[in-house]
């Protein structure tokens, strides 16, 4: 291994280079052997502080294996040692111009060293005239004259190949301080700022004094004194005083003699000055005043006056100036004599010397009574408070001290009542006054929304109260409505229907008039009733003071809540606390799913269903009714013994059951029965399901109905006897019973099958008993078998055997029914000895060569179709040697039912009542009528999918019915309904189909009663003069969307139709037609659409008078609705509609007639002004018909028609734009400035008419500006301030650029009074106020069209 070279002191790391696996240790010898600075790891060796003498030398290292293998490598380490130097120092006190030396020795290590100086960390400059000098171990410094340079600090650095070592030591040379900055004397400003260097140096470094002489007292400066002396040693004065001149000293020691000093003078120059830069006079007009000016500064000091800027004037004898010299300064006083108002205004008394001049201000004002405020104005009103503005009046040279406003309720009848007018100070001071604003302003709050006010203001001085302004009148604005509508009541008189009624809330609460209320409704969250479903909040809005609702469409038998807010222009009030209601139950709209039946037994069957689906219900649930009845084949065939009770004919029988599981008892065996199922709630039965057909099991036959035994020969009897009439299933056989009376044995048996052919009426078997006893007495019986077993036996009958046997027909006499058309074979069976001889006879007469009728081969007569002609009594003779008999029968035709006449009760949207009539045979009663209905074409109604594979839906009810109500039909749409009625005589032919019309969405009033008319879609119109407003809710029924609506005028120059705007729509609820023409019908045509069709109708609605008042409707308009014809069940109000009309006609006619009569004797009153009528029907540019100016516009002025006054030529009469804000007042200048300004109702803004240009009309010029003082009662006549409550709001603000401007005539209330003809402006568009729900106002105004 290379030799190791070692630092002594230092810490040295040797590794042992090996390699080889596996290894057991790695170690080291050497060195003073066990030392705790030795460590070793992992073939390192470590020595800490290593010491030359003890580590030097040979070190081994030896790597053992586990076998025992040794491997060795040695390795020499030297140890050199580094520099050691013994501490240099300077001798102490050497001062400039000293010789010195300095010595650095190495005292310990590793030869050779080698020496370098440094000073101050860098090598000795050559200037400094240093030597070195030096030996082996030892170098030294020579400084053979010191000086200041020589000054820092000296290292000595030694190196060796082991390290390097140094030594400082510090050189200071003490030297006397030197001026750097010598102070000297200067001067400084009164006031001014003053900085005095004084700086030197030396060594150590100077410390600086300054001294100030007072006389012969010399005092210290320092930090906190006055002047103050800085950190750097400078002296300064922050603001020079005349304390402050004199004598200074400033000296600069460093404990190295000699010390320096320097004495130095301050000189304070005063320039002209004034104590007080102005000064504020007042003076009564009249008095003597005195202006004083005192000034101070260095002579020489002289003064000049001054007013606003000008030289006093010398011709001015009221004026003289005197001057005083004091110790304090120069004194100069202006005398004026007799002050007014022109002396008022700035003095500048400016002095000056050498050094500078002053001025000084003195503000003059000659007090007198200050004036009002100027420009005094209603800036803005809000609900609560009225914001003001005036100018700053005149205040007399008196600081205004404030404002005072007073404000009143308006009082017509009193309006001097200021004496007790509320007071609003304002108090004015100097730092609440904005110089660079000549406006002030205030806000009265606390007032009451919607009422008029009128306010004053006047100025406060210290010493005067100017004089009130005129009054001005300010309208405070509409607030929604502060409470809720009272009394609010609920009731469900109809399904689907909730009416509801409430009381207004407190006129003091109502906050402006109230323009109607909102009706919110919603299914209940918690409605348990309605399955749990929450559907949104709907809304409909109610106009007007109308107070109550009728909620129509809801969800059946579901808990609604309901709240009502009242609405004004401002806004929507509280909402009242909800209400809830349930509506009325209906009929369920689906009868219940998958019924089904089985026999039980033979007398019951057993009847399974599910329940309806639960949104069909409609109601609570009841039970469940079965309606069930034997179901009659077409081979129908009763029959009776005559003289016997027959069995009845079983009609329709109906169970009422809670389950959804029943047993049908008391049934007919083996009968095949239709069961239907329903659901039904207190409303009444819903939609029966499909009916099902079940058969009951067979059962053990009855007994036979009647039964013969007759003696045929002398030994043997002929038994006959007619079918069970309960014969409970397919007769397979009967036996025949019979034993000799008298003797104890069982009776004798005989089996007889039954007829697989058709059966004979009037026998149902026959058989003959032989070899029995002559001259025996004989009882027999029958007992009917079926699949069930042998059915009951028949009483027993007793016969004699006799050879002398008379005539006996075996064939019994019964009353047959059978449905016509069918066939009938009579039974006529006889026996006898000798044979008889049997014949047919009807009414008393042989049955021969009738193509009808023909006997079979055994005697029995069969009618080949039996009907009226072939009904009534056949009779079977029968004859022999020893007597006759005969038996009769009687055969009824009995017809199918009558085609039902249908007839319509009663439609509406969704449903149809129907009833009929049928005409039956008393044997063949209806059990049930089927009815049929499907949806045809209608051609009144646009897009109708009906006709065109709809599927026929068809409805069972029961005999006893004689009406249904057909549901879930479709609204507006034509069906077709048939009906057919079963019987057992078969069923009826169809009836002659009926036409039903469902209620359209769009229903239209075509006369009738007032009830009608509240029902059709025209009562959904609201109007004033200029615009008509759709509710869409109300004039549109069972959920159709209203997808158009276009409109024209209704009259005969009606013009192509419009489309109106519908995007308001889907959040109003309405749709506003604005811009109409006052006075006039209007024709609208609704487009609706439903899921299956498209239909139109066309309703009229009139725009009002410009006074409010609504026109008559004309007696006809030309139809072009499409909407549905009335349906049959509405005929005799159309009849009543149809003569009222024609009463309507003729009386117009007539009122026609007299018009011109009366027109013709007053035409030249009303000729007279029919230039003035002319222009003023020019002027109303939108707001009357043109077609009807001059002529009819002259005949309603002259009528007075439309209440309006007298007006000037120059007059406009123009609506009142919706939503705006307008001025009432006279046309003069002095009026204009106190009109009164108002606002219309507000409205959403997308249900605003549309607005129409700004006209404005220029104001006069004022010639007379006394009259800005009259009180305001003088500006406005009699009629106007009484007329102020019909008005709404005041908008006291020009008209903006987004305003709509158009002129305003005035209006009084009778045809009396009124303004003259003044003009104003109406603002309009203003969309500030978020109205409430709804979007017009139901009062009458004169509105713009």
């Amino acid at each position: 291994m290379n030799p190791v070279k070692a630092v002594a002191g230092s810490e040295v790391t040797i590794w042992c280079p090996y390699y080889g696996f596996p290894i057991d240790t790695v170690k080291w010898e050497g060195g003073a052997g066990a030392d705790p600075r030795y460590h070793q790891s992992d073939g390192h060796l470590t020595i800490t502080n290593v010491d030359k003498n003890r580590d030097r030398g040979t070190w081994a290292c030896s790597v053992l294996t586990p076998g025992g293998e040794l491997a060795r490598r040695e390795v020499q380490m030297t140890v050199v040692s580094p520099p050691v130097l013994s501490p240099i120092v300077f001798p102490p006190g050497l001062r400039s111009g000293d010789r010195a030396q300095i010595t650095c020795t190495v005292t310990s290590g590793d030869m050779p060293v080698y020496f370098s100086w440094l000073k101050d960390q860098t090598p000795i400059s050559s200037v400094l005239q240093v030597d070195e000098r030096g030996a082996e171990f030892y170098s030294m410094l020579l400084f053979k004259s010191l000086t200041a340079a020589h000054s820092g600090i000296y290292t000595c650095v030694v190196t060796n190949t082991a390290g390097k070592a140094n030594t400082s030591a510090e050189l200071a040379i003490k030297v006397p301080p030197y001026w750097q900055l010598e102070p000297s004397d200067t001067a400084v400003l009164l006031n001014g700022s003053l900085t005095i260097s004084c700086e030197a140096r030396g060594h150590p470094s100077p410390a600086i004094y300054w001294t100030k002489f007072s006389g012969s007292t010399e005092t210290s400066l320092g930090g906190v004194s006055d002047p103050v002396v800085l950190s750097n040693g400078s002296l300064r004065l922050e603001s020079a005083r005349a304390e402050h001149s004199g004598k200074y000293r400033c000296r600069a020691d460093n404990g190295v003699a000699p010390a320096l000093s320097k004495t130095l003078t301050i000189h304070i120059n005063e320039p002209a000055r004034f104590e007080t830069p102005s000064v504020n006079v007042t003076a009564k007009l009249g008095d003597t005043i005195r202006l004083i000016c005192l000034a101070r500064g260095d002579s020489p000091l002289s003064m000049t006056w001054s007013h606003s800027g000008r030289a006093l004037p010398n011709s001015d004898y009221r004026m003289s100036i005197s001057e005083t010299r004091s110790a304090e300064g120069l004194r100069s006083e202006l005398v004026i004599e007799r002050a007014d108002r022109r002396d008022s205004g700035v003095y500048r008394c400016q002095a000056s010397n050498p050094y500078g001049r002053s001025d000084h201000f003195v503000h003059l004002g000659v007090q007198e009574p200050p004036e009002p405020p100027a420009n005094f104005r209603v800036l803005d009103t809000t609900s609560r408070s009225v914001r003001l503005q005036w100018q700053r009046p005149y205040d007399g040279n008196s600081p205004v001290m404030a404002y005072v406003v007073q404000y009143r309720r308006h009082d017509s009848s009193n309006p001097e009542a200021w004496r007790d007018a509320d007071t609003h100070n304002i108090s004015i001071s100097a730092h609440s006054t904005d110089l660079y604003s000549e406006t002030e302003g205030t806000t009265i709050t606390g007032l009451e929304p919607a009422t008029a006010y009128l306010v004053r203001a006047r100025t406060v001085t210290a010493q005067f109260a100017s004089t009130h302004t005129r009054a001005l009148l300010a309208l405070t604005l509409h607030e929604p409505p502060a409470r809720a509508p009272i009394s609010l009541r609920a009731s469900a008189p109809r399904p689907s229907t909730i009416e509801l009624a409430w009381q207004s809330p407190p006129t003091s609460a109502w906050n402006g008039e109230l323009l109607g209320y909102t009706v919110w409704w919603w299914a209940s969250a918690d409605g348990s009733l309605s399955g749990g479903a929450n559907v949104g909040m709907e809304f409909a809005t109610v106009r007007g003071q109308i107070t109550k609702y009728t909620i129509e469409g809801l969800e059946h038998y579901t808990r609604y809540s309901v709240s009502v807010r009242a609405f004004n222009s401002a806004g929507a009030g509280p909402a009242t606390s909800p209400v809830n209601t349930l509506t009325q139950e209906s009929v369920p709209s689906e009868g219940p799913r998958a019924v089904r039946c089985r026999a039980v037994s033979p007398q019951s069957l057993k009847v399974e269903w599910s329940p309806p689906p639960a949104h069909s219900h409609h109601g609570a649930l009841l039970g469940y009714k079965l309606l069930y009845r034997p179901e009659h084949t077409t081979d129908w065939l009763e029959w009776e013994v005559r003289g016997a009770a027959g069995v009845g004919a079983a009609g329709a029988e109906v169970k009422r059951v809670a389950g959804v599981e029943t047993l049908l008892l008391a049934l007919r065996p083996h009968v095949n029965y239709t069961v239907q199922a329903l659901a039904y709630t207190a409303a009444g039965d819903g939609l029966p399901a499909h009916p099902i057909h079940c058969t009951t099991q067979q059962d053990v036959p009855g007994p036979p109905a009647a039964v013969k035994v007759v003696a045929t020969t002398g030994t043997s009897l002929a038994v006959s006897w007619l079918p069970p009439s309960r014969p409970n299933g397919p007769i397979l056989y009967y036996t025949v019973f019979y034993r000799e009376l008298g003797r104890d044995r069982p009776p004798q048996t005989t089996t007889v099958q039954a007829e697989d052919t058709e059966a004979s009426v009037g026998l149902g078997g026959s058989t003959e008993l032989r070899s029995l006893s002559e001259g025996a007495t004989y009882e027999a019986w029958v007992a009917a078998h079926s699949a069930a077993g042998e059915g009951e036996p028949s009483a027993p009958q007793p016969a004699t055997t006799t050879s002398r046997a008379a005539v006996r027909v075996l064939s019994f006499g019964v009353w047959a029914v059978v449905s016509c058309g069918r066939g009938l074979r009579l039974a006529c069976a006889c026996r006898g000895e000798p044979a008889p001889r049997a014949r047919w006879l009807r009414a008393d007469r042989p049955v021969t060569h009738d193509p009808r009728t023909h006997l079979t081969p055994h005697g029995h007569l069969a009618i080949h179709e039996v009907d009226a002609s072939t009904s009534g009594n056949y009779t079977c003779s029968a004859r022999n040697a020893y007597g006759s008999e005969e038996v009769t029968y009687r055969v009824e035709c009995a017809a199918p039912p009558a085609a039902p006449a249908l007839a319509l009760e009663h439609a509406t949207h969704r449903e149809a009542r129907l009833s009929w009539r049928t005409a039956h045979h008393p044997a063949a009663p209806p059990h049930g009528f089927t009815i049929w209905w499907v949806r045809v074409r209608d051609e009144s109604a646009e897009g109708a999918e009906g006709g065109r594979g709809e599927e026929e839906r068809r409805l069972e009810a029961g005999g006893e019915a004689s009406g249904v109500v057909l549901r879930a039909l479709a609204c507006g749409a034509a069906y077709s309904v048939r009906a057919v009625a079963h019987s057992r005589a078969g069923p009826s032919p169809s009836s002659a189909p009926l036409l039903v019309r469902t209620k359209p969405p769009v229903l239209v009033w075509e006369g009738g009663g007032a009830d009608s008319q509240e029902e059709g879609a025209e009562a959904a119109v609201w109007s004033n003069s200029s615009s008509l407003a759709l509710d869409a809710r109300r004039a549109v029924k069972c959920g159709a969307r209203l997808v158009r609506l276009q409109w024209r005028r209704a009259d005969a120059g009606a013009g192509a139709w419009r489309d109106a705007d519908l995007t308001s729509l889907h959040h109003h609820r309405e749709v506003v037609l604005g811009g109409l023409g006052a006075g006039v019908w209007y024709a609208l045509r609704l487009w609706t659409a439903t899921e299956s069709a498209r239909q139109q109708a066309v309703i009229y609605a009139a725009t009002t008078t410009h006074s409010g008042e609504r026109i008559r409707r004309p007696v006809a308009f030309q139809s072009e609705s499409g909407a549905v014809p009335p349906t049959a069940g509405d005929g005799a109000e159309r009849v009543l509609g149809a003569v009222s009309l024609a009463f309507a006609a003729l009386a117009a006619v007539a009122v026609a007639a007299l018009l011109v009569v009366l027109m013709a004797k007053r035409s030249w009153p009303c000729g007279v002004h029919i230039d003035e009528e002319a222009r003023r029907c020019s002027h109303s540019v939108a707001s009357t018909d043109k077609s009807v100016c001059p002529e009819q516009q002259n005949m309603r002025n002259c009528q007075h028609d439309y209440k309006h006054d007298k007006l000037s030529p120059a007059s406009d009469v123009y609506e009142i734009s919706p939503y705006a804000t307008f001025a009432v007042g006279g046309e003069t200048q002095a009026t204009l400035d106190h009109t009164l300004q108002f606002r219309t109702f507000g409205h959403r803004d997308n249900d605003a008419p549309p607005h129409r240009p700004c006209r404005k009309h220029p104001r006069r010029a004022d010639t007379h500006r006394d009259r800005e003082r009259a009180d305001v009662e003088k500006h406005h006549s009699d009629c106007e301030l009484q007329h102020l409550s019909r008005y709404e709001k005041v908008r006291p603000r020009h008209c903006a650029g987004s305003s709509y401007c158009v002129p305003l005539a005035h209006h009084a209330g009778g045809a009396g009074g009124g303004s003259a003809g003044g003009l104003s402006e109406v603002y309009a568009g203003d969309s500030s106020v978020e109205s409430g729900p709804g979007s017009l106002s139901p009062r009458t105004h004169h509105e713009h069209s």
